[in-house]
């Protein structure tokens, strides 16, 4: 049986040439083109929305400025006067089991604030997080989900 020997390292000059042709080649096309972010390093198109219906109504009207902020449940206002400086109203969904409870509890302790609940029977820990938030309360109504 005869034996064929392959000669691999006669051609070496000519694949290492090649090799630095190749990437001669793609050091050039980096440099004039610029690093290309793809998909894998860019963000792409980020759309978020909701299906859930609105569970409570609020609105402001006075001179202070009064923001929302709901997280898991727990909702706070924070009332800023310039008379009075900050003050913090936290409504813990511990305490207030349905919207309804809480939209009571908000109306009865922060003046000026009109507060409805959309949802009345609903968990306040379903109020979901996020979205806008925190909102700045004025005349028109802030719809929270």
């Amino acid at each position: 049986m005869a034996t064929k020997i392959f000669r691999s390292t006669k051609y070496r000059f000519l694949a290492i040439g090649l090799s630095a042709a190749f990437l001669l080649a793609g050091v050039i096309a980096l440099i004039v083109t610029g690093f290309n972010l793809g998909i894998d390093f860019q963000s792409g198109f980020s759309q978020k929305f909701q299906i859930a219906p609105a569970a409570l109504s609020l609105s402001y009207q006075g001179a202070d400025t009064v923001t929302v902020g709901v997280v898991e449940g727990d909702v706070s206002l924070t009332v800023r006067s310039a008379e009075t400086g900050i003050k913090y109203h936290e409504f813990s969904s511990a305490t207030y089991r349905t919207i309804g409870e809480l939209a009571q509890a908000i109306s009865s302790q922060i003046s000026g604030v009109t507060v409805e609940a959309l949802l009345s029977n609903a968990p306040t820990a379903s109020i979901i997080t996020g979205f806008g938030l925190p909102a700045t309360l004025g005349e028109t109504a802030f719809v929270e989900w």
